[in-house]
């Protein structure tokens, strides 16, 4: 949000700004809902209400679910990578990197769920699976976390510089 503040001063670019505060609402939903497990809660009650049933009140196919709310994601995650390699490559490299480990997490959590519901299941794989995917996520929350960090703090100095030439003239 405080990225979305300083542009809307210095540039009134209110496409910008948009998607920033986009990015921001999305991220505070992504902790809480990390937070509270709901995306694996939603899926099991739409599941149970659907009669497909469930695992152990947890549901595996709630990519299925969220699927049009990951694609706008990805958009505004395009987005903000466009923003941060125009005026700050590092934060576009970072930010991009961390994307990239929050696909592979979706992607390992699906395969997970896959091997869960098998008849068979290999128990020591499926944790194995269950690390990765979380590791995946916080490096990738991490990363996204940098990229924004350098990001606000490239255009703290870009701020301070304009209030500057501001008093010179």
């Amino acid at each position: 949000f405080l990225s979305a503040y300083i542009v809307l001063k210095t540039t009134k670019d209110r496409f910008h700004v948009s998607v920033l505060m986009l990015a921001g609402l999305s991220f505070a939903y992504i902790g809480l809902d990390d937070m509270t497990m709901f995306h694996e809660r939603l899926g099991f009650v739409v599941n149970n209400a659907l009669g497909l049933g469930g695992y152990n009140g947890e549901s595996f196919n709630w990519l299925m679910y969220y699927a049009p709310c990951i694609a706008f994601a990805l958009a505004i995650y395009y987005l903000l990578y466009t923003f941060f390699r125009r005026t700050h490559r590092l934060s576009g490299g970072l930010f991009l990197s961390g994307t990239i480990l929050w696909i592979g997490a979706l992607v390992v959590e699906y395969g997970g769920g896959q091997l869960i519901t098998q008849s068979v299941v290999n128990v020591p794989f499926y944790h194995l699976l269950i690390i990765l995917e979380e590791a995946f996520e916080l490096c990738g929350a991490t990363l996204i976390t940098m990229a924004f960090l350098k990001y606000t703090h490239y255009l703290t100095v870009r701020y301070v510089r304009f209030i500057a030439n501001q008093k010179h003239l």
